[in-house]
This record gives structure tokens, C-alpha cells and sequence, in this order.
């Protein structure tokens, strides 16, 4: 109960009145639209509402995509199994859909209001993907014939139908979890139609269509605006913007554009003019590319689709060697569409250095070494909820190797030490005071104050780039700035770490590398992959410092661990330390020292 009531008191204080005064409208408009509304069947659907000829259109968005499905995966769709996190689950079972595959924790089929989905060791993140039919998408393309799709697909909507009465369970928790039900159901009922066509399939689509009309009703009523904008907004919108699109019966002109524009908006509110997102995190910046994507093939809206086109300029930016993006902020591994399914397309140039001045991410690629840099803010006020205390971070790989990394995100709700861990300051590729964050944690997804990072030079030619950034997340607790200065060339990073403070405070300055690949020569050099790593003008470690139970691992996927190793040193302020990452021979680098301090010492 403490716990709650400190969530909602850091939540209100993150809301203007008018967002209060909305929130009780809603609350009213929603109770009693819940009171009147209680199952699927009052809802009088037939397949003659939807729009074909527009629906064909979601088809062609389909096939330009890249489509992978290996065979294990096809037959185990085809079997009605999942899997997810490690285990599968057999979603011919109604209860299936309501049991978290991964804990087993059976969520109550209660009024989905009563539901305590913020309780620790519960992450009702996990028990939602199933029930998002994203893996409907790739059945409807395997399916044989319409035998197989009704013994797959129709019987899995029946499944979930039986299992999920209207406004109970914990699918209803989220309205954004109800539109990716609209969107995969459309997306699904368009290649069904373009591949064996609709009328085979008569009770199917009326068991679509009744979800698709009950989830839009509730999401109008239960829309996140305000403070509460964000990917889930975008969701909502263009779930209820292709349901007014392609249901006939169903469309209002008004109400579509209304839609219409708030996802403009809200797209165009949350991704910058250089093509990064504002909520700092890579993963949901592709995320949301994804569901503009589906956007644009339904809206002609020309403003949408050049900021879409920078955003994927932006996120090609961010592919590593073996085309996985880089992850900076959170990811829990959720998709616009589905997981089946690839619409970014790899950078294929070399010898790049590339700046995103509205973000502060910087690319640096040689044939052998890339190296990517956050000067980043936190992420999207107020509450800046997806976004890492991360920054000056610096990740990079080497002979298509990743060698310093992200530790990525874990859990959202399974282990709140776990989650205040990896979002902190400590679990990243940069420095910290006295162990603490770069700002202050009050909340699994809030943070008191925003982290503004600063570009304050660069020099490139066609050899190497030299970069000094700042930021000011220790400014206001510790009378402290972090300044970060770093040089890359074909096969040398040299990373400079100055804190200007009239504090004495200890400093720490960590990096962190994939076990497998990690040697120890000594307290502070090793090898790993093939690079020489060595850090230089540190001191002992200080009796005060403890590093964290979790500095050993890293999570490569959502609820997935695996082991990593730390190459860490203190220092006190004022006090220069390098990191040295050589492939080779070393570099002579004195003159970037000069420059790096010059920098910093004229800097007010």
C-alpha cells in the first residue's frame, strides 16, 4: 500500500489540472460504458463491413517487408504453440492466455480495475505478448489452406474469446494492448482475404470484428494523453484511425481524421527533425518507425513521411554488424507488427561519422571498428519513463564484434532492484558519483529531472573523429560536471573522463564486456575479442565502494541473462582518466589529451 500511494503522489505531481480534470471524464465516461457493455455478442458484425479494396492495401505493406519464419517456428504455429521467453505455451487452452509462461503466475479473471498489475515479481508485460495475435501475421502466410487457418487461427480466437470476457482479465488493463489486437486482427484478415478470400471464413471474421469494434469503443473511452503520451498513444490512435478506415458501417469521417491527426501529432512530437525519439530509447524509436510505416500506407500525410524516412536513416545508424540495433533506454523486445517481420534496412557504407544534433547520438564506422555515443537527455518529460540515466555512454565493436555494451533493460516489474539497477547510471558505460544516478529514480518508470548532454566539439577527417560532450546530471546534487572526450580511428579508441568539481567526492568509471570474450591482464587492462583494453590515472578503490551484485551480468533479451565482465576504476575530481581500447598497435595521443583539457578548462 506504501508503495502505491508513493506511486500515485509522484504521478500526480506530474500532471497539469486540465490533465486531472480529463482523467475524471474519462474515469466516468469509461465506468459507465463498462457497466452497459458486457459481452462480445452484442455486437452485430458481418464481413460485408469491411472494406476489401482498402484492406488490400495492408497486404502490399506486408510483402515489402523481409519475412522470416524458420520451419521449428512454423510447425510449432501451425500446432497452436508459442514460444515465449524460454517456454511454450499451447493457446488452444483459454487459460493458457492468462498465465504468465515465464513465472506461471495465473492472472485473475477479476474486473480488470481490481487488478494489482504493479505488484513486484508480476510483469504483466509478459502475459500481454501472446494475446497481441502478432503471430497471427505469419500463420496467415503459412496456412496452407482454409482448413489449416481455421484450425490455427479460428480456433485461437475462440480460445481467447472463452478465456477473456469484456472488461475482465488482465487484457484489459492496457488500451494500448487492445490495439495491437486491432491492428494484427486487420493485417490478419487482409492476407486471409488476398490468399483464400473472406467468405470461407464466416465465423472467424465475426469473432474478429466483434473484438475490433468492443476494444475500439473502450480505447476511445480510455485514451493515454497528457503526461501519459507516448508509444501507447501512438498505438491507440492508429487502431482506432484503421478501424474507422476499414470497417464501412463502422466509418465516420470526423472521427477518422481525428485519429488521423493525433497520430501525426503525436509521431511528429515524439521523433526529432534529425530522426531520433525523444523518449531516448532505440528500441521504441523502431518501434514506432513501424507503426508509422502502417500509417503512411493508409495516410498520405507528407510531413509523417519525411520524418519517417529520417527516422530510418537514424536507426540504420544504429545496426550493428550482424544487423541487431543498438540499444540504448529500455526494450522489452515488443513489436509493431511482429517479430516475423523486418522493415529496416541495413547502412551498408563505411568509414561514416555521422552526428545527430538534435539527439547528441554520434556513429563513428571504420571497416573494423564502430563506435556509438550518447550526449543524450533522459528522455520524454515529464515523467522521461523508457529512458536510462545513461549518459555519455559508449558502446562499440570491433572486427564485427560487439565488445563494450548496453546491458539492456531485464524486467520491467519481475525485480524492482533489478529495474532501478539497469536503468541506473552504474549499469552503463560511463561515469558515476559516489555510485549514484545521473538523476533520481521515483518510480519504475519516472525519474525526478531531466539530464541535459552537450556537443561541445568535433573534429573529423577522413582517418579518425575526435569528440568532447557534457552533461550536467550531477550538477544540482554534487556541484559536478562530467566531461567525456573520445578519439576513434581504423583501429584505435581512446576515451577521455574529466570531472570539473570543487567537491572531493570519489568518482567511478565503468565498462562493461561480454564474459565470453573478456581476459583479465590486470586490476585495470584485459583483452577482449582482440582488443587490448587499458585504463589509465585511476586510484585504489575507496572502502566506501561496493560494486552492485548485478555488475556481472546483462540482459541480451527481455527476462534473458548472461554473463559480463567489468574493467572499473575510482578517481577524484579534477583528475584525468583514459581508456585505451587498441586493436594492434597503440596510438600516440597526447595531442587529443591537450586538446580534451584545453576544452574542458575553458568550458563555463
Amino acid at each position: 500500500m506504501n508503495k502505491r500511494l508513493f506511486w500515485y503522489f509522484n504521478r500526480l505531481k506530474k500532471m497539469t489540472l486540465m490533465e486531472v480534470i480529463y482523467r475524471a471524464f474519462s474515469f466516468i465516461s469509461l465506468s459507465l460504458h463498462v457497466a452497459k457493455n458486457k459481452k462480445f455478442v452484442d455486437y452485430n458484425v458481418d464481413s460485408s463491413e469491411l472494406d476489401l479494396v482498402r484492406l488490400n492495401v495492408l497486404v502490399t505493406h506486408v510483402e515489402s517487408m523481409e519475412f522470416k519464419l524458420t520451419e521449428s517456428n512454423e510447425r510449432l504455429l501451425k500446432a497452436n504453440k508459442l514460444a515465449l521467453y524460454g517456454e511454450e505455451i499451447d493457446l488452444s487452452i483459454p487459460e493458457a492466455w492468462n498465465i504468465c509462461p515465464k513465472t506461471r503466475f495465473k492472472w485473475p479473471l477479476i474486473p480488470y480495475q481490481k487488478i494489482d498489475y504493479r505488484a513486484e515479481g508480476r510483469d504483466i508485460r509478459v502475459v500481454w505478448e501472446a494475446s497481441r495475435f502478432q503471430h497471427f501475421l505469419p500463420l496467415s502466410l503459412c496456412c496452407h489452406d482454409v482448413a489449416e487457418v481455421k484450425s490455427t487461427i479460428g480456433l485461437q480466437l475462440d480460445s481467447w474469446k472463452l478465456s477473456n470476457t469484456m472488461f475482465i482479465g488482465p487484457h484489459y488493463v492496457s488500451s494500448m494492448e487492445c490495439g495491437h489486437r486491432i491492428i494484427s486482427l486487420l493485417y490478419t484478415l487482409a492476407i486471409l482475404d488476398s490468399r483464400f478470400g473472406l467468405d470461407k471464413f464466416n465465423d472467424l471474421v465475426v469473432v474478429a470484428l466483434q473484438i475490433i469494434k468492443s476494444h475500439s469503443d473502450y480505447i476511445k473511452r480510455h485514451l493515454s494523453l497528457f503526461s501519459s503520451s507516448g508509444n501507447h498513444t501512438l498505438v491507440e490512435s492508429l487502431s482506432l484511425f484503421m478501424s474507422e478506415s476499414l470497417l464501412l458501417k463502422n466509418t465516420n469521417l470526423k472521427r477518422r481524421d481525428k485519429y488521423a491527426n493525433l497520430f501525426s501529432k503525436e509521431f511528429l512530437r515524439q521523433t526529432r527533425e534529425d530522426g531520433s525519439g525523444i523518449e531516448e530509447t532505440s528500441w521504441y524509436l523502431m518501434f514506432i518507425h513501424d507503426l508509422a510505416s502502417t500509417f503512411c500506407v493508409l495516410n498520405d500525410n507528407v510531413q509523417v513521411q519525411l520524418r519517417l524516412q529520417q527516422v530510418a536513416i537514424f536507426l540504420s545508424h544504429l545496426l550493428n554488424s550482424s544487423d541487431e540495433l543498438i540499444g540504448y533506454g529500455d526494450s522489452d523486445d515488443g513489436f509493431a507488427l511482429s517479430a516475423y517481420f523486418r522493415s529496416l534496412k541495413p547502412l551498408k557504407s563505411m568509414n561514416v561519422t555521422k552526428v545527430f544534433p538534435d539527439s547528441g547520438v554520434i556513429n563513428c564506422q571504420f571497416p573494423r571498428l564502430k563506435v556509438w555515443a550518447f550526449a543524450t537527455e533522459l528522455g520524454m518529460p515529464p515523467s522521461y519513463g523508457h529512458g536510462h540515466a545513461d549518459a555519455l555512454s559508449i558502446v562499440f565493436e570491433a572486427d564485427t564484434k560487439m565488445i563494450a555494451i548496453d546491458k539492456g533493460t531485464y524486467s520491467y516489474n519481475i525485480d524492482d532492484k533489478r529495474r532501478d539497477y539497469y536503468r541506473s547510471t552504474q549499469a552503463h558505460n560511463t561515469v558515476t558519483i559516489d555510485c549514484a544516478s545521473q538523476s533520481s529514480a521515483s518510480g519504475r518508470f519516472m525519474w525526478e529531472s531531466n539530464v541535459r548532454s552537450d556537443l561541445l566539439f568535433e573534429e573529423t577527417a577522413s582517418d579518425y573523429a575526435f569528440y568532447v560532450m557534457k552533461h550536467n546530471g550531477y550538477l544540482s546534487r554534487f556541484e559536478s560536471i562530467h566531461y567525456r572526450g573520445f578519439f576513434v580511428n581504423a583501429s584505435n579508441l581512446i576515451v577521455f573522463d574529466f570531472v570539473k568539481s570543487e567537491l572531493q567526492n570519489s568518482a567511478q568509471l565503468r565498462w562493461y564486456f561480454p564474459s565470453k570474450d573478456f581476459t583479465y591482464i590486470s586490476k585495470e587492462s584485459a583483452v577482449i575479442g582482440g582488443v587490448t583494453a587499458k585504463l589509465h590515472g585511476g586510484i585504489e578503490e575507496s572502502n566506501n565502494i561496493s560494486p552492485s551484485q548485478y555488475d556481472t551480468e546483462y540482459s541480451t533479451r527481455y527476462l534473458d541473462l548472461s554473463e559480463c565482465s567489468l574493467l572499473s576504476t575510482n578517481f577524484l575530481p579534477n583528475q584525468l582518466v583514459i581508456s585505451e581500447f587498441n586493436l594492434g598497435q597503440s596510438y600516440e595521443y597526447k595531442n587529443f589529451e591537450e586538446k580534451f583539457i584545453k576544452l574542458v578548462m575553458d568550458d563555463k
